[in-house]
């Protein structure tokens, strides 16, 4: 996933995620720290303000979007 993500960015294409699943797979290690230093889980921001439950699905290498 990181090399084609480096790819797309270096010919200016589509990335094969988009920011918001960018953040949230950047936040997991971040949040799972914090949960492990408070001995219990901690909220998950939603990066998106709600608008994941409405916005289509995103993946650049699925040809058929």
């Amino acid at each position: 996933m990181l090399n084609q993500f480096i790819n797309a960015v270096r010919i200016k294409g589509s990335t094969p995620i988009d920011v918001y699943d960018s953040a949230v797979m950047t936040a997991i290690v971040e949040l799972s720290g914090l949960s492990i230093e408070k001995n219990g889980p901690v909220a998950f921001p939603d990066f998106t303000k709600g608008k994941w439950q409405t916005s289509k699905p995103y993946f650049a290498m699925d040809k058929s979007l």
